[in-house]
C-alpha cells in the first residue's frame, strides 16, 4: 500500500510492504493519494502527478481544483475537480500524459462528495437528492466510456463534507465510506451497513477516514 507521510523534510509517499517502507517521492502539499495496478497519483500544486514503474508525470491542472482521485484497473485517471461550479467526474485515457480531454461523466446536478478506483470502473458518493442533504449512494462510473452502470442505494447521512470524507474500494467490489468523527458505512451491492467508527478504547478517534 502507499501513503503520505509527514517527515522532518516535508511531506513524502511512501510504499508501505510487511517488509518495511520505501520512499516514492517528495510530495509538497501532496494530496488525494490514490494506487492501483502499480501505479500512484497525487495531487500536487497546480498539477497531479502519475507513477508509473518508477517513472514520474506531471499532468498540469491550471484551472482545475482537484478534490480527490482514482485510478481505474486499467490506468485511467479519475479526477473529481471544480473549475468555477459542481463538482465534475473527469476520466483520462490509460496512462495519460495529460488531462485536457478528459471525458465528463453524467454525474448530474450536484457533483460527487468522493470517488474512488473499483475495478475496472469507478465509484463515486453522491448526495442522492441535490436540493434535500442527508442521504447519500455509492453510484459506479464504467471508466472507459464514463457511463454510469448503477445509480447505488440511497442512505441516510449526516452532513458530509468532501473534505473530510472518504471513499474506497476493495478487490471484491464492496465500497468503505469513511466519515471521521461521524459515521462510516459498508455498501456491498444492495446493502449498506453502518459499522463503527475506529476509535481506541480510551482517546479520540481516528481524524482521518479509514480506508480498506
Amino acid at each position: 500500500m502507499f501513503a503520505l507521510v509527514s517527515t522532518s523534510d516535508g511531506r513524502r509517499v511512501v510504499e508501505v510492504t510487511s517488509g518495511g517502507q520505501r520512499d516514492l517521492a517528495e510530495a509538497g502539499d501532496g494530496r488525494a493519494l490514490t494506487a492501483a495496478g502499480g501505479r500512484v497519483a497525487y495531487a500536487e500544486g497546480d498539477r497531479v502527478v502519475l507513477w508509473i514503474g518508477g517513472e514520474r508525470r506531471d499532468l498540469p491542472t491550471p484551472e482545475l481544483r482537484v478534490i480527490d482521485l482514482a485510478l481505474s484497473g486499467d490506468g485511467r485517471l479519475a479526477l473529481l475537480a471544480e473549475r468555477g461550479g459542481p463538482a465534475e467526474l473527469l476520466i483520462t485515457d490509460p496512462d495519460p500524459t495529460t488531462v485536457a480531454g478528459s471525458r465528463a461523466a453524467p454525474t448530474g446536478q450536484c457533483g460527487p462528495l468522493a470517488i474512488a478506483g473499483s475495478g475496472p470502473g469507478i465509484a463515486a458518493l453522491e448526495p442522492a437528492d441535490c436540493t434535500a442533504p442527508g442521504r447519500a449512494r455509492v453510484a459506479t462510473y464504467a471508466a472507459d466510456t464514463g457511463r454510469k452502470l448503477a445509480a447505488g442505494v440511497p442512505f441516510a447521512t449526516p452532513p458530509l463534507d468532501p473534505a473530510h470524507v472518504g471513499l474506497s474500494a476493495d478487490p471484491q467490489g464492496r465500497v468503505l465510506v469513511s466519515a471521521p468523527d461521524r459515521a462510516q458505512w459498508l455498501v456491498d451491492g444492495t446493502e449498506v451497513l453502518r459499522i463503527p467508527l475506529p476509535c481506541a478504547t480510551s482517546g479520540p478517534c481516528t481524524a482521518l477516514p479509514a480506508t480498506f
